[in-house]
Formats: C-alpha cells, structure tokens, sequence
C-alpha cells in the first residue's frame, strides 16, 4: 500500500521516492533548497551554475541585524525566482521569534 512521507532530510526522502516510487502516494519535503551545494545524483539534473554562482555571491549578512536579515533573504529570493516581499516578511518573522543571535556552535576560522 502507498505510504505519505514527510522528510525532513531530503536525501533520505528523495532516494527512497526515486528507488521505490511505487511505494509512495505522496512525498512532502521540507527545508529543500533548489541550489544546495555538493555533488548531485546520476538520475538528477546538474545545479545551474549561474544561479549558484550569483546565489553564493551575496555578501553574508550582520546576523544580529534584522534588516540586513531580511534583505538577504530578500535577494536570494530574486535570485530563484521567487517573491522577495514574502522572503522578507518570512525572514523578519523568523528574526522576531529567534531568542538570540549568537551561533549553537561556532565555524573554525
């Protein structure tokens, strides 16, 4: 019988839809980026290079700054096509319920 699954680790969800689609009615992906970073599958096209090339080429933003946030999220909207107003709103309000700025963790330099 087809099974509904809700990944929340796109891989996983991804490669038992592609291997077994007759198992699944319906496949829900969430946190997806279009233009994720890293080799792609055999059975998948390539990543556009001028989308990544502009999308990795924004300036990272003062991750404490609000506006700044928003205006990144903003632009990489632009970049896939999608409605920057909506990105921004979304990102502000992410922003808003977020307790704090600092990192979990911290990146080696």
């Amino acid at each position: 019988m087809p099974t509904t699954v809700r990944s929340f680790r796109t891989p996983d969800g991804v490669t038992l839809a592609l291997d077994h689609p007759e198992a699944f009615s319906a496949l829900s992906l969430a946190g997806t980026w279009p233009v994720a970073p890293g080799p792609v599958g055999d059975d998948l096209p390539d990543h556009d290079a001028a989308t990544m090339g502009r999308r990795f080429a924004l300036p990272v933003p003062d991750w404490s700054d609000r506006a700044a946030v928003a205006e990144f999220a903003a632009a990489g909207a632009v970049i896939l096509g999608d409605d920057p107003a909506a990105a921004r709103a979304k990102a502000e309000r992410i922003f808003d319920r977020t307790p704090g700025t600092e990192p979990a963790a911290m990146l080696a330099p």
